[in-house]
């Protein structure tokens, strides 16, 4: 997807346990801290949620983040500041891709199902599966993503289904 920065095999994703959303917000910042002398355009970074900004965990970040970030709108698409971390949720960005892709707040997607009937829960997690696939596939050098323990909980199931359907000969 897109122009690769990274020759061979690149690097493994990044999988950064949490358990808290002020936790989700820390680790954020200290990603974007150790990656902001790394990079030469911050513009190089999207952070892509399920949900809108003012209910994400970048909405949280210290002020100094806030003022280096872009929400994505069809606006902006094609004319981004280099000097902004792109925001975007998921589904906007299908079909776009970024250097670098962090992503966040699936666990809120998930916990929205908790008290779902078992028909509308196995369509939000078709859902969170979507938006996983959109997610993870945009990046053409380096991903980060944030695992709760509800997301955790998620994968563990996913891999019970679909493992057998890959391994089957």
């Amino acid at each position: 997807i897109g122009i690769a920065r990274v020759k061979g095999k690149g690097k493994y994703p990044f999988w950064e346990s949490i358990h808290s959303s002020e936790e989700a917000t820390l680790k954020l910042e200290q990603i974007l801290e150790e990656w902001e002398d790394e990079i030469d355009y911050l513009n190089d970074i999207v952070i892509l949620s399920t949900v809108s900004y003012s209910q994400s965990t970048a909405y949280n970040l210290p002020q100094k983040w806030q003022d280096k970030i872009q929400i994505l709108t069809k606006e902006n698409v094609l004319n981004q500041n280099p000097r902004k971390v792109l925001y975007s949720d998921i589904s906007n960005f299908k079909g776009l891709d970024k250097p670098i892709v962090i992503v966040i707040d699936i666990e809120k997607t998930l916990e929205s199902s908790s008290n779902a009937s078992k028909k509308d829960k196995d369509f939000i997690d078709k859902g969170v599966e979507a938006f996983l696939y959109v997610a993870m596939t945009r990046s053409n050098s380096m991903l980060w993503i944030t695992v709760s323990p509800e997301f955790e909980s998620f994968l563990r199931k996913q891999k019970k289904i679909n493992y057998p359907k890959m391994t089957k000969q």
